[in-house]
């Protein structure tokens, strides 16, 4: 009786996929910068963006939540935020019209 393979097309690396983090990004300690995430239907300018540049954005914030947190590290106030307009500042300095975000409020 023949063994049937399981294995039909070429096992290929993360490291090949150019999208994908490289292995050795893993063992790197988490970037402790606030960060935010936009998808080309909320801000269709990232489409064009490339990874590594710098871009200037003016967003809007709306202060959500807020409180006070004691640790040993010493005591700091944690806020949250929700982010309700985002203009794009093009490589002329002339800034766009601000994207409403909250269309995407459900």
């Amino acid at each position: 009786m023949e063994v049937p393979k399981l294995f039909t097309k070429k096992l290929v690396s993360l490291n090949d996929n150019p999208k994908s983090a490289p292995v050795e990004s893993w063992n790197k300690p988490p970037d402790p910068r606030p960060s935010i995430t936009f998808d080309s239907s909320q801000l269709p300018a990232v489409a064009d963006w490339k990874v590594g540049e710098t871009y200037m954005l003016e967003v809007k914030v709306e202060l959500i939540e807020s409180r006070l947190d004691k640790s040993t590290r010493g005591d700091r106030t944690i806020s949250r935020f929700i982010i309700t307009h985002v203009g794009v500042e093009n490589e002329n300095k002339e800034k766009s019209e601000p994207i409403d975000m909250n269309q995407y409020k459900q």
